[in-house]
């Protein structure tokens, strides 16, 4: 087998392996945003009391959205989907946390912190390429400055607005860099032990 062929070979026994760990690590996440999103409404009660109701409606209906994206993650059609389920539970709090934002006071809510926090998170958790994470990070922005948009005019608060679509991308471009240097490791370690245990076999 001359050696792209061998690549392509390899490259295709690297991608069905990658998707049971994307599965795996998709269930783990979408449990941790079962829990956490309820979680927060510990932080409505002090930031926004008089709309904990709204707010917890919100975090509810993203729950239902998760928990519809978990349940596929256990049947074939969804194992196969994993890509596409792996970002949409993913973007499912990002969208959340930008309904939450538009709904009190848009540029002025402090919930903004929470779309740092989930691209982070997902970032350490899934194992994404560089393409899935500019791509959500894309979204996450765009979420967030319709969010703005939507809550009313933003002229006056501009500074506040670039201040934190700034923080935002830094976090995006930290975490595309992370996920770029992680999958090439994941790949060359991979490419590693296959090879050591098909010279194994042959030895044996």
């Amino acid at each position: 087998m001359n050696p792209r062929a061998a690549e392509g070979s390899l490259r295709g026994i690297y991608l069905e392996a990658d998707r049971d760990v994307r599965v795996r690590h998709a269930r783990v996440g979408c449990i941790l945003a079962l829990i956490l999103m309820p979680a927060g409404v510990s932080l409505d009660y002090f930031v926004y009391p008089s709309r904990m109701g709204e707010l917890l409606v919100i975090r509810l209906l993203c729950d239902a959205g998760v928990g519809v994206i978990y349940g596929l993650l256990f049947t074939a059609w969804g194992r196969r989907q994993v890509r596409f389920l792996g970002i949409a539970w993913a973007l499912l709090p990002g969208f959340s946390m930008s309904w939450m934002i538009a709904a009190p006071e848009g540029l002025a809510s402090p919930y903004y912190a929470g779309l740092n926090l989930v691209m982070i998170a997902v970032c350490l958790l899934m194992p994404w390429t560089l393409g899935e994470v500019l791509a959500t990070s894309g979204v996450t922005l765009l979420m967030y400055t319709s969010a703005c948009l939507i809550h009313g005019p933003i002229r006056a608060g501009f500074p506040t607005l670039y201040s934190h679509v700034y923080f935002i991308v830094l976090t995006a471009v930290l975490c595309a860099t992370a996920s770029y240097f992680t999958s090439r490791r994941r790949f060359e370690e991979f490419r590693l032990r296959y090879e050591l245990d098909r010279s194994r076999s042959e030895l044996e």
